[in-house]
C-alpha cells in the first residue's frame, strides 16, 4: 500500500528534546531524590507527541492524503515491536523473579498493556493498600496508553473541523482550557485519577498540537533572534519542571512548567541557537533516538532488581541503567530500525501478526493473572506464604470503622464499640492501628475489656491534621475526640505509620488533649518491622537461594523503622506515657518473625508492614501486658 503522507522534516533538536526528557525520567526511577520530579520527563513526551502527531495528521489533510487507516497502521508498525518483546521478557522473568501474588499483578498489568489500558488499571488499583509502584514491573506503561487513547480520539476530531480553521481552533482551545481545569479540579478530590487518567491529560497533547497549528498556519518562520529567546525561557523553565513538584501535587498547575518548557523548546525551532549546538548535538540525538525503548526497558529492569535484592546501592542501580541503555540500543537496531522501511512504505503485511502477537500475549497475561500468578510452581507451604491475596477488608472492618481516604466521620457505625460496661479500649490511628484490631479482639477471651475502634487510612492521631491527600483528617478526628469525650475510655491506644509524619507536635498536641479529658491511662504504639520488597517477596526470594524458611528473617528489613522507633520510645518517655514497641517483641539478632501458627503456615504481614491476622495475635499476645497496661486485671 503507498504511503499515504507527506513525511515531516527531521529534527535532531527533538530528538535532543526526548533525551533529556527519558533521562529525567531514567534518573527519578533509578535514584530516588537525585531528581525530585524527574517523572515530569513524561509531559515533555505528551507535548512532543502531540507536536509530531499533530503535524502529520495536519500535512495530511492539506494534501487531501489522510487515511485514518494509514495512520493506526503506522502507530502499530512504530509501538508494537519493541513492547511486544518487552512485555514478553517481563512475563518470562516474572516467572523466576515473583512471588505468586506480584506475578498474578504482573499478568494483569501485561494483559491491560497489550490493549493500552494500563492508566485505567493503576488508578482502580491506586488506593492506600496498593502495591508501590516501583514494585509493579509494568506501572511506566500508564502514559503509553495514554497516548494511544489520545491518537484513538484526536484524529476524529481534527478531521471534523480541518476546512474552517476557526472551528478547529475554537475546539482545541476550549478542550485544552477544560482538560486543565479537570486537572485541576480532580486532583484535589481524586490525585490518582488526575495522574492516570486522559481528561486530564489532553490538554498536555493538545498544547504540542496548538503548536504545530500555529506552526503551519500562523508562526511558519520566527526570526532568529525571536527563536533564541524562546527556545532559552524553555531552557529556563526545566529546572522548575524537574526540581520543584511532588507527585502528590501533580498534574495542575505544577503541570504548566514541564508543558510550558517544551512548547518554548519546540518552538524555538532547529535554527534556535540552543536547538542547534545543545538539543542537537550527537549524544543527545542518539538517546532520543533510542528513547521509546530505553523508556520501556529500564522501569522493568529496575522493578525486577528491586524485587530481587531490596534496596539498590547507587553502582548497583547505574549497572541496571547501563544494561536497560544496552537492551534499548539492542531492540532499536534490530528490532525498531528494520521495521522502519515498513513504516516508510506503510507495507500492511507485519500489521495484523503484530496485532494478533499483542493479543496472544495480553491473553498469556490473562492466564498468569486467573492463575493467580502461577503458585504451582512453588511447593504447598510457600504457596501458602506468598501465593495469596488477603483480604484484609473485613479484619480491619473497612468502610465501617477503619475509613477509606474518600470516607469522612459520618461512615463510622455503632459497630465501632462494642456494648456492655467493660473497661473500654478506645483504638485510635491509621490503618497502622487498624491492623492491631484484630490481635485485640483475641485478648478479649481472656482478659475482661471491650473496644473502640476509630481508625482512617492516612490519617494519624493528630487534634490537628489535614494534609491535601486526606481532606476530611481534621474533621474526622475532631469527631474522634467528640466520642471520647462522651464514652470515657479506661485506655487509649495510639498507633500509626509514625515513619510519615515527621512533625510530631501534633501527637504531644493529643496527648495534652486525651490528659484534658482524663482519660486514665494513654498507650504509644511504635512501628513493626517493614519489608520494603514486602513479606512475601522476601519469603520467595530465601527460599530460592536457601531452598528453606527460616522462622525469623533479616533480609530485605528496612533500618528506618529501628530509627523511629528510638525516637519515639524517647518522646513516650518525654510525655511520661507507656509505649509498646512491637520491634522488641517480634525481632532479635536473627531477624524478625516472618511466619507463625501451626507449622508457621500463616505470614504475619501481608504487604510491607501491614498484619495479618496472626501477625496481629502474635504481637497481641506476645505483647499482651504491655498493650493492656491500663485495662488491669
Amino acid at each position: 500500500m503507498p504511503d499515504s503522507h507527506r513525511r515531516l522534516p527531521y529534527r535532531a533538536d527533538v530528538d535532543g528534546l526526548r533525551a533529556i526528557a527519558v533521562i529525567a525520567v531514567v534518573v527519578y526511577h533509578a535514584f530516588p531524590g537525585a531528581l525530585r520530579a524527574g517523572f515530569t520527563g513524561v509531559d515533555v513526551f505528551f507535548v512532543i507527541s502531540g507536536y509530531l502527531i499533530s503535524s502529520l495528521i495536519w500535512r495530511g489533510l492539506a494534501d487531501g492524503k489522510f487515511s485514518l487507516l494509514t495512520f493506526y497502521g503506522r502507530r502499530v508498525l512504530r509501538l508494537f515491536p519493541a513492547l511486544l518483546v518487552v512485555l514478553a521478557a517481563c512475563l518470562v522473568a516474572g516467572w523466576w523473579l515473583l512471588a505468586p501474588g506480584g506475578y498474578e499483578r504482573l499478568g494483569r498489568d501485561t494483559a491491560a498493556a497489550a490493549v493500552y489500558l494500563s492508566n485505567f488499571v493503576f488508578w482502580r488499583e491506586s488506593g492506600y493498600f496498593a502495591p508501590a509502584a516501583s514494585a509493579r514491573p509494568l506501572t511506566h506503561l500508564w502514559s503509553l496508553a495514554v497516548e494511544e487513547q489520545f491518537y484513538v480520539l484526536y484524529p476524529w476530531l481534527l478531521i471534523a473541523t480541518f476546512r474552517r480553521r476557526r472551528a478547529t481552533v475554537v475546539l482545541l482551545l476550549s478542550l485544552l482550557a477544560g482538560s486543565f481545569a479537570v486537572s485541576v479540579v480532580i486532583l484535589r478530590i481524586d490525585p490518582a485519577q488526575a495522574f492516570y487518567l486522559l481528561p486530564s491529560r489532553f490538554w498536555e497533547l493538545l498544547a504540542g498540537g496548538l503548536l504545530a497549528y500555529a506552526q503551519i498556519n500562523v508562526w511558519k518562520q520566527p526570526s532568529r533572534r525571536v527563536a533564541n529567546v524562546v527556545s532559552l525561557c524553555g531552557l529556563a523553565l526545566l529546572p522548575l519542571a524537574f526540581l520543584r513538584p511532588h507527585s502528590s501535587d501533580f498534574p495542575g498547575w505544577w503541570a504548566l512548567a514541564p508543558v510550558a518548557a517544551a512548547v518554548l523548546l519546540v518552538g524555538g525551532g532547529p535554527e534556535a541557537m540552543l536547538n542547534r549546538l545543545v538539543l542537537a548535538r550527537r549524544p543527545l540525538v542518539f538517546v532520543g533516538r533510542i528513547s521509546y525503548p530505553l523508556y520501556l526497558w529500564h522501569f522493568p529492569m529496575l522493578s525486577f532488581a528491586r524485587a530481587r535484592y531490596g534496596t539498590l546501592s547507587t553502582g548497583a542501580a547505574l549497572v541496571v541503567v547501563a544494561l536497560s541503555f544496552v537492551l534499548a540500543y539492542l531492540t532499536f537496531q534490530f528490532i525498531e530500525v528494520p521495521l522502519r522501511s515498513h513504516v516508510r512504505r506503510v507495507s500492511w503485511k507485519p500489521v495484523p501478526v503484530l496485532i494478533v502477537l499483542m493479543l496472544a500475549l495480553g491473553g498469556g497475561g490473562l492466564v498468569v493473572d486467573e492463575s493467580g500468578g502461577a503458585p504451582s510452581r512453588l511447593p504447598l507451604l510457600m504457596r501458602k506464604l506468598t501465593g495469596f491475596t488477603y483480604d484484609y477488608k473485613p479484619v480491619y472492618r473497612e468502610g465501617t470503622c477503619f475509613l477509606r481516604n474518600d470516607q469522612d466521620a459520618t461512615a463510622f457505625t455503632s459497630s465501632c464499640v462494642e456494648p456492655g460496661t467493660k473497661p473500654l479500649l478506645f483504638l485510635w490511628g491509621d490503618s497502622h492501628a487498624a491492623d492491631l484490631y484484630p490481635g485485640l479482639k483475641a485478648l478479649e477471651t481472656s482478659r475482661r475489656f471491650r473496644i473502640a475502634e476509630f481508625t482512617a487510612s492516612s490519617c494519624p492521631p493528630f487534634v490537628h491534621y489535614s494534609p491535601p491527600n486526606r481532606p476530611f483528617c481534621e474533621a474526622l478526628n475532631q469527631a474522634v475526640i467528640q466520642k471520647l469525650r462522651a464514652l470515657h475510655p479506661r485506655e487509649v491506644l495510639l498507633s500509626a505509620a509514625w515513619e510519615r509524619y515527621n512533625d510530631k507536635t501534633p501527637l504531644i498536641h493529643t496527648v495534652e488533649l486525651l490528659r484534658r479529658l482524663h482519660v486514665p491511662s494513654i498507650v504509644l504504639v511504635g512501628p513493626g518491622p517493614d519489608w520494603p520488597q514486602g513479606l512475601p517477596q522476601v519469603l520467595y526470594n530465601t527460599y530460592q537461594e536457601r531452598n528453606a524458611l527460616p522462622t525469623r528473617i533479616r533480609r530485605g528489613l528496612s533500618d528506618r523503622p529501628p530509627k523511629i522507633d528510638v525516637k519515639m520510645h524517647a518522646l513516650a518517655r518525654r510525655l511520661r506515657i507507656p509505649y509498646v514497641a512491637p520491634l522488641a517483641v517480634l525481632c532479635n539478632a536473627d531477624g524478625c518473625l516472618a511466619r507463625t501458627g501451626a507449622g508457621g503456615n500463616e505470614i504475619t504481614v501481608w504487604d510491607t508492614a501491614h498484619f495479618t491476622r496472626a501477625g496481629s495475635v502474635l504481637l497481641a499476645r506476645s505483647a499482651e501486658r504491655a498493650l493492656l497496661s491500663g485495662i488491669g486485671g
